[in-house]
């Protein structure tokens, strides 16, 4: 039986080299891209009053400091990578509430963002996360922590489309609402993502254990 399991599951999530060099740079030049969004976008979020686009910038760190795990434990056994991917859900998860607390501040204040800053923001962001998935694609489907990287960068991508859709809102609105409700879109994105991640970590240390 717990060779069927075994077979099954090695189907599903195939055991990767963990001497991918190649894998390794990938890595480096999404962490660096995404260090550097989050210092842009973090920035300019809190000056343009935008909560999707504070919240976007979270996720670039998230993914940054998530990239920065995977490098660590990338040589390390299916275990170890395992328990890595559940502090990577974890955290998504603590960004999450984060940006909600801020959602919660921008309901509060009613201000409304700079539209400008917004939509000029959301297409640069775009912009390097399409080159983050374009280097992550070739790995979409490896263990956690390969998938793990895949998703992060394109729920961002999706939310940096999200983020131009909120400045379009605001635009004709004249109100802060979009922008509020793309947060919170963005936020049960990050949660429903951090829920796949933590599944299927446990099904590979569960895999490890009926070895």
């Amino acid at each position: 039986m717990s060779i069927n399991i075994t077979k099954q599951h090695s189907c599903c999530l195939p055991e990767t080299n963990p001497t991918d060099h190649k894998y390794r740079l990938v890595l480096w030049i999404v962490l660096i891209l995404n260090f550097t969004m989050f210092g842009i976008e973090f920035v300019y979020g809190l000056h343009a009053n935008s909560a999707s686009l504070l919240s976007d910038s979270l996720d670039f760190l998230g993914d940054g400091i998530n990239y920065t795990i995977t490098l660590l434990v990338i040589s390390h056994s299916l275990y170890i990578r395992a328990k890595a991917s559940i502090v990577k859900a974890i955290m998504m998860l603590a960004f999450a509430f984060f940006v909600f607390s801020r959602m919660v501040m921008q309901m509060i204040m009613q201000s409304i963002p700079q539209v400008d800053t917004m939509g000029i923001l959301g297409i640069f962001a775009f912009v390097i996360n399409m080159v983050a998935l374009f280097l992550l694609y070739h790995y979409r489907h490896g263990d956690s922590n390969k998938q793990a990287a895949w998703l992060c960068s394109r729920n961002d991508a999706l939310g940096n489309l999200a983020v131009l859709l909120a400045a379009v809102g605001v635009f004709f609105t004249k109100t802060n609402w979009p922008d509020l409700i793309v947060a919170l879109i963005m936020i049960i994105l990050a949660v429903k993502t951090s829920w796949y991640i933590l599944k299927l970590a446990y099904h590979e240390l569960q895999h490890k254990h009926s070895i």
